[in-house]
């Protein structure tokens, strides 16, 4: 396309602005949707400008277009319904924990640390380095040199008394 075509082209579209937004907003009753539609509209018959014939006016060309995109719209929107704002909302909750979370979760950690430290040395060996040191089972293993059906016999022991342990604070927050 030449210096003068890209003028006369921009000058096309400049001089039917206006109209096709006034068609799109007629046809979405949304500024935001029309202005939308109208871009998307627009860089289809920018793309596709080879393809105009001239049988009909370039008004009504790049109005079908509009409407088309404005039709898309449409159909996008039945698709897929918007949320109500209530609903939208109440399920974003903020990331921030209640001070009743941060006391929970305070009481959680200190009855853990209590049940943790009164495990037997056996069984409170494997779980700290596994379950509180995040260490990994085979290393845990090694570290204590014990076969790996007395680590996993250690491990699930111990786990299993600290949620006995741990049974009555969780029990309260349920309740």
């Amino acid at each position: 396309m030449t210096p003068s075509q890209g003028e006369a082209v921009n000058e096309l579209f400049a001089l039917h602005y206006k109209g096709s937004l006034r068609t799109a907003y007629r046809v979405l009753r949304c500024k935001e949707d029309a202005e939308d539609a109208v871009q998307t509209a627009y860089c289809a018959a920018f793309r596709n400008l080879h393809r105009f014939r001239g049988e009909s006016s370039f008004k009504t060309w790049i109005t079908r277009i509009v409407v088309n995109c404005c039709l898309m719209e449409l159909r996008e929107r039945r698709a897929k319904p918007p949320l109500p704002l209530d609903i939208v909302e109440s399920t974003v909750a903020s990331n921030t924990a209640t001070p009743e979370v941060l006391c929970y979760v305070t009481e959680v950690q200190a009855a853990h640390a209590k049940a943790a430290s009164r495990l037997p040395k056996v069984l409170h060996d494997i779980y700290a380095e596994s379950v509180i040191g995040g260490v990994a089972f085979p290393e845990v293993m090694s570290q204590l040199g014990l076969t790996r059906a007395a680590a996993k016999s250690r491990l699930f022991r111990a786990r299993r008394s600290v949620e006995h342990a741990l049974q009555p604070t969780i029990q309260r927050r349920a309740a």
